[in-house]
C-alpha cells in the first residue's frame, strides 16, 4: 500500500493517495475499518481499477510513461487488495 501512495503521489492522484494511506494507518493500528475502506476502493465505476495514467489525465508526462506507470500501477493495488482481502477473510473467521 506504501508502493501504491509513492506512486500516486508522484503522479498528482491526491485523493487515492490519501485515501490509500489512511487505510495503511488503520491497519497498522489494527483497525478494521482500513481495510473495509480499501477494499471499498475496487469494484465500482471510478474505483481504483478505472484509474488511468496518461496525458489526457495530467498523471504522466508521455503515453508511453503513462502505460509503463498504469501496469505498475495496476500490479501494485492487485497485490495489495489481493492481501486485504486475505487479511478481512482472517479477521471474518476470527470473529
Amino acid at each position: 500500500m506504501d508502493e501504491v501512495a509513492v506512486l500516486l503521489h508522484d503522479h498528482g492522484e491526491e485523493h487515492w493517495a490519501e485515501w490509500i494511506e489512511a487505510d495503511a494507518r488503520a491497519i497498522r493500528a489494527r483497525d478494521g475499518w482500513g481495510l473495509d475502506h480499501f477494499l471499498a476502493a475496487f469494484g465500482s465505476a471510478g474505483s481504483l481499477y478505472d484509474l488511468v495514467f496518461h496525458p489526457w489525465n495530467g498523471n504522466a508526462e508521455s503515453e508511453e510513461q503513462g502505460r509503463a506507470v498504469t501496469d505498475r500501477f495496476h500490479e501494485l493495488i492487485t497485490e495489495a487488495h489481493s492481501i486485504a482481502l486475505d487479511l478481512s477473510r482472517e479477521l471474518a473467521a476470527a470473529d
